[in-house]
């Protein structure tokens, strides 16, 4: 139900993992722009941890969209 889904924004999750698409657009000096890259990351990350130790099968989907993320960036 709608009561239970999570929103960009609202929920901690999805806004990692679309900060994570809006930080792949960003086009700029490289240090200032590599940086931001931390705090989803290390989010994602730690939710996925998180998630695997309550025993949800949802932290692949954090860790593989971190993982997609910065394979993204490296290749550019």
């Amino acid at each position: 139900p709608w009561a239970q889904a999570e929103f960009v924004g609202l929920a901690s999750d999805p806004t990692a993992i679309a900060t994570l698409g809006l930080l792949l657009l960003v086009r700029g000096p490289r240090w200032p722009v590599r940086a931001l890259w931390v705090v989803p990351l290390a989010w994602c990350l730690l939710s996925a941890a998180t998630l695997w130790t309550m025993g949800s099968a949802q932290g692949w989907v954090l860790c593989a969209a971190a993982l997609l993320a910065v394979a993204a960036a490296w290749r550019d």
